[in-house]
């Protein structure tokens, strides 16, 4: 894995690879990849890493990439702290001029459960460190790139809140849908600002308007097109 990754940085003159992983489950891997080497400027490896792409899974994780010293010189992970791999890889990404993206799987990850289920250790994590994190990356890109770039994170940091209330809700934790409705009420000036920005899909926002309007109506129609429109849509 680390051979290919280093040859393609020397290849390409990058400064750091990415590769895609194999999904372990219980019963079954998935996988992906048509073996590609794809050259990317900052600006394309920040955009895919905060938005997603269908092609391209360049996770947070630093399992899954080569990193060149100057990038991380210095960079250490805190003690006791979980989902440190954001700040470690935000950072080195808004530092980068070049990288490579490897279209293949190398790295076998493992996951012992599929979907999401909040119980009070999630609830920690995801308050105590992830959340933090994740405005701390928003900072991060906002200082080191640009406010555009930055505003892009801000977008898709809210997107995942609104995920992560509605998983909050199907597994009945009161805690955590409370303290998320709040995280977002927060927010809601700074993201009315982007999401007027023109940078928002239609979509994003009348979920992200109804849910202000009303929680449990939001809930509703995204259990609705959950399981009628995308069956639909296949």
């Amino acid at each position: 894995m680390y051979e290919r990754m280093h040859q393609a940085c020397a290849a390409h003159g990058a400064q750091l690879a990415v590769c895609r992983y194999f999904c372990e489950y219980k019963d079954h891997t998935v996988a992906g990849g048509g073996g590609s080497v794809v050259p990317l400027s900052r600006e394309a490896l920040l955009e895919i890493y905060i938005s997603g792409h269908e092609e391209y899974v360049i996770y947070n994780s630093v399992w899954s990439k080569l990193f060149h010293r100057d990038l991380v010189s210095g960079a250490l992970f805190p003690k006791g702290r979980n989902s440190e791999d954001i700040m470690y890889t935000t950072r080195a990404f808004c530092k980068v001029e070049r990288a490579v993206y490897l279209d293949q799987c190398f790295y076998h990850y493992v996951l012992d459960r599929e979907g999401s289920i909040m119980n009070e250790a999630d609830n920690k994590r995801m308050f105590d460190d992830e959340i933090p994190f994740w405005r701390e990356h928003i900072a991060c890109i906002r200082q080191m790139v640009s406010p555009q770039m930055a505003d892009l994170a801000g977008y898709h940091f809210q997107r995942r809140l609104l995920f992560y209330y509605i998983d909050a809700r199907n597994a009945k934790n009161k805690e955590a849908v409370s303290r998320l409705a709040a995280e977002m009420k927060a927010d809601k000036a700074e993201m009315d600002r982007i999401y007027d920005s023109g940078i928002v899909s239609r979509g994003d926002r009348m979920r992200r308007k109804l849910f202000f309007l009303s929680p449990s109506a939001y809930a509703i129609v995204v259990w609705l097109y959950d399981r009628i429109v995308i069956p639909l849509r296949h």
